[in-house]
């Protein structure tokens, strides 16, 4: 996979970006909530008229027992610059997948932080898995819609993978699942 010096500029100056929008969200007390059943059965018919996302890649060092969605929806909305930048490869791998849709389907749109986006694509990075091939990023792909101006309800996560899977595995299944909601092909 090849990057010309603009390219690898830009992405780094909208993760920097990101991350700042991320920070500025968490400092005014954004509310979340989680419905464990609603993560689970998948909801994302709320996404069918949205079109405004951000991606964030995290690697938590913090095992939660508790209320799981609540940590990863706070974790989301405090993501800093230097969680970002450590995660180049994972974000790269899921931002060109969604790149293509984008092109493709012309029905998402990129923001540069939380407070514009309708929804977060969150990955939460596991472990980077060697195989004789390469190395492969490893983990959970969420998606929390964030709470509008308009909307009455706090953040809340509204899907997530079945399980722990490859980062690109992970991006089209929930591309597959957007396309079915919003009868693209």
């Amino acid at each position: 996979m090849r990057f010309s010096f603009t390219n690898r500029a830009l992405k780094i100056a909208l993760l920097i970006i990101t991350s700042h929008g991320c920070l500025g969200l968490a400092a005014a007390g954004a509310k979340y909530s989680f419905d464990e059943g609603e993560a689970a059965q998948g909801s994302l018919l709320e996404l069918k008229d949205r079109r405004r996302a951000i991606l964030i890649v995290v690697r938590s060092s913090v095992i939660v027992v508790g209320n799981y969605g609540a940590a990863i929806i706070d974790e989301a909305l405090k993501t800093g610059p230097r969680d970002l930048r450590r995660h180049y490869y994972p974000y790269n791998v899921i931002a060109n997948k969604l790149n293509q849709y984008m092109r493709k389907h012309r029905s998402m749109n990129a923001v540069g932080r939380v407070e514009q986006a309708d929804y977060i694509i969150y990955f939460n990075l596991i472990e980077y898995r060697r195989t004789i091939n390469g190395i492969y990023p490893y983990g959970e792909l969420y998606v929390i819609l964030n709470r509008g101006v308009d909307d009455a309800k706090p953040a809340r996560i509204i899907w997530k993978t079945k399980k722990p899977m490859w980062a690109e595995d992970a991006v089209k299944e929930f591309l597959g699942e957007l396309k079915r909601i919003r009868g693209e092909r």
